[in-house]
């Protein structure tokens, strides 16, 4: 049973997402990374934009922190450790990942971002 990963933006009719429901990206090499968590604030480098928080994981457990400002562009990838609740979340999300039929999957995280924030995701 494999999952069928589809080109969000190319997906006729799109479900919308839900917190509960896996966010995946894709990066060049072809590794699979979720979303655990989003967050935002205020840049302190521009004070004009919005700096994006995000935590991805891949279902191994390979983990990197994602941030970026809408406005001067200021960005940063990092890798890092899962905490035991970040890790149950990923589970979580691993389990749900592999049950779908059908996961978008974005070629970006900022991607992925921007569509939750369009259909009303913070």
């Amino acid at each position: 049973m494999g999952v069928n990963l589809v080109d969000a933006r190319a997906a006729a009719a799109p479900q919308s997402l839900t917190p509960d429901r896996p966010v995946a990206i894709r990066d060049s090499s072809g590794q699979i990374f979720l979303l655990l968590e989003l967050a935002s604030q205020p840049c302190a480098n521009c004070r004009f934009g919005t700096v994006t928080h995000t935590l991805w994981s891949a279902p191994t457990g390979h983990a990197e922190r994602m941030n970026w400002c809408s406005s001067c562009f200021n960005a940063a990838t990092e890798r890092c450790e899962l905490s035991d609740a970040e890790y149950y979340r990923l589970t979580r999300l691993r389990d749900r990942f592999l049950a779908e039929r059908q996961i978008e999957c974005w070629s970006a995280a900022r991607l992925a971002i921007d569509a939750m924030q369009r259909r009303g995701f913070p």
